[in-house]
């Protein structure tokens, strides 16, 4: 027999249950390093490693084979040929500057063109912390730009070949041609038979002819000529 002042269970109300606990600051800065697109590190003035997210990560393992850890000397983790360069630029950045350049970064295998970017960080009393380095992947923006050059040198090859080429029309055919009409008008003002003067005039109406000619041709590769 039931005990007639027995509650009988309730299930639990939805509206009842805790609130999902808010991420710490440190995770809600991670998750937003972690999903741009460019590589991030935040170097202490002891070129220590503070902070970073995961693309930098995916870069440093292609050219050294290892992950860079928080703790880690960022010195070990610059190519040999760029140590000058970020020795140089991190002394800007501590001392107050914001540096942006452009390099490409060789090791065996890789070859990527960065645009990086070292400034220096502070904390909210305006503690200097160290630098931020942020390296942004121009690869195929460097590439369009040589496809550029490539061309543009193309062109300027085009246009030399152009006028080399006119000058050579003008000196190697015009210069006989002069000479034939010289002769032609020579060779006219005497007295001489009416076929004679039949064959000078076809001489003289070839040479105009092909004068005319070789000034349409050098006008036409002057048009052409790019720039």
């Amino acid at each position: 027999m039931k005990d007639p002042q027995q509650k009988k269970p309730t299930s639990p109300n939805p509206t009842d249950a805790p609130a999902p606990a808010k991420p710490a600051n440190g995770v809600l800065l991670q998750a937003v390093l972690d999903n741009t697109t460019d590589s991030m590190v935040l170097i202490g003035k002891d070129h220590k490693v503070l902070l970073l997210n995961c693309n930098i990560r995916k870069v440093l393992v292609l050219y050294f084979g290892k992950e860079l850890q928080p703790g880690d000397d960022y010195r070990d983790f610059v190519i040999v040929d760029n140590m000058e360069l970020y020795l140089r630029s991190f002394e800007r950045a501590i001392n107050g500057e914001t540096v942006i350049v452009e390099n490409e970064t060789i090791a065996e295998n890789v070859s990527i063109w960065f645009r990086y970017k070292v400034h220096p960080t502070y904390d909210s009393t305006g503690l200097l912390l160290g630098v931020t380095l942020t390296a942004t992947d121009i690869s195929d923006l460097k590439k369009l730009e040589i496809e550029k050059e490539q061309i543009i040198k193309q062109l300027t090859k085009r246009n030399e070949d152009l006028e080399h080429f006119s000058q050579i029309l003008s000196h190697n055919l015009r210069g006989p041609l002069v000479t034939i009409l010289g002769l032609g008008e020579m060779l006219g003002t005497d007295e001489s038979g009416d076929e004679l003067k039949l064959i000078l005039q076809g001489i003289k109406h070839s040479a105009h002819t092909m004068d005319a000619v070789i000034k349409d041709f050098s006008a036409l590769l002057a048009a052409k000529r790019i720039g």
